[in-house]
C-alpha cells in the first residue's frame, strides 16, 4: 500500500477560479483543461490524490453546505 499523496487546490486547480467571486452551483464550475490528462498519471505513478479546499462561502453565508455538497458531488463524479 502506498503512502504517496499528491494535494490539490480546488479553485484555480480543480477548476477555474474566480477572482472575487465564489463557485456557487453546478453551472460555475468549469474544470481547468488540464486537470483530466494530471490524475491518471497521479495514479499511474501510485500515488493518491487530495483534493484540499477552504470555502469562505460557507462562512459567509453565500451559499450552504448542501450546496457545496452538491458541487463536491458533481466534481467527483
Amino acid at each position: 500500500m502506498s503512502n504517496k499523496a499528491i494535494f490539490f487546490d480546488r479553485d484555480g486547480v480543480i477548476n477555474l477560479r474566480y477572482i472575487d467571486n465564489y463557485v456557487k452551483s453546478t453551472d460555475d464550475f468549469v474544470f481547468h483543461k488540464d486537470i483530466f490528462q494530471i490524475l491518471p498519471k497521479v495514479k499511474t505513478l501510485n500515488y493518491k490524490a487530495i483534493v484540499i479546499t477552504n470555502q469562505r462561502c460557507i462562512s459567509r453565508g453565500i451559499i450552504s453546505e448542501s450546496k457545496l455538497s452538491e458541487i463536491h458531488n458533481f466534481m467527483q463524479d
